[in-house]
């Protein structure tokens, strides 16, 4: 299967674990969409992706700093206007490699306690 060239983007495993953890819990691949897209639908916006952060009322401000889509975003802007600024896709690498591995933790957990209660 070809695959896309944002297949290992950092963060998407982060999202598709929390997706995993909503269709686990929830059980239904339907509210499963639903409820992935109501979550994830808005982050692009509360991030710096089309403002810059400083034109952001202060409390998007401060979404805007735990929201994994502007580090993503920081880092892709770098890359494209100043080249390898390692400071920024650092940063970024870090937080969204921060990103991943919980929510990746907390979906094996999910998953792996919903794989032995079904086997009991």
């Amino acid at each position: 299967m070809p695959s896309s060239e944002y297949d290992d983007a950092p963060a998407t495993h982060g999202f598709m674990a929390f997706s995993n953890v909503l269709g686990v819990v929830t059980g239904s691949s339907r509210v499963t969409g639903i409820a992935t897209n109501f979550v994830q639908f808005p982050l692009p916006f509360a991030s710096t992706a089309f403002v810059p952060i400083d034109a952001l009322p202060g409390w998007l401000q401060v979404a805007s700093s735990v929201n994994p889509v502007t580090y993503g975003v920081d880092a892709a802007r770098a890359i494209m206007l100043t080249g390898w600024a390692w400071d920024v896709i650092g940063r970024s690498l870090v937080v969204l490699g921060t990103f991943d591995l919980i929510s990746g933790a907390v979906a094996v957990y999910v998953l792996n306690r919903a794989s032995s209660s079904a086997v009991r």
